[in-house]
């Protein structure tokens, strides 16, 4: 499992991911999403 960091428009979001291996190929599963903060991120 790793975080992510993801910015969507003005909003910074954190990804907590899950990579597992279905049939033979690597998958990522985002497990939970949170919001770094309510207050849009700085241009």
């Amino acid at each position: 499992m790793f975080v992510r960091e993801k910015r969507i428009s003005l909003y910074t979001y954190v990804h907590l991911v899950e990579t597992i291996c279905e049939d033979g190929r690597a998958k990522q599963r985002i497990i939970r999403i949170r919001d770094a903060d309510s207050t849009p991120a700085a241009a």
